[in-house]
């Protein structure tokens, strides 16, 4: 199971970016558009980095 860091489309301060775990079924590649929970609500970011 890969984690990705997510910068997303929220004003939370400059290059802050936050960990997410992407399933095993799901492919990724840095740059992607994603959609992710956050807050309490889902909002656009992109793959910053793969850990």
């Amino acid at each position: 199971m890969n984690y990705v860091e997510i910068a997303v489309d929220v004003p939370v301060g400059p290059n802050r970016t936050f960990t997410y775990k992407v399933p095993e079924n799901i492919q990724v590649s840095l740059g992607h558009m994603v959609r992710v929970p956050f807050a309490k609500r889902t909002v656009s970011g992109i793959i910053f980095s793969i850990v």
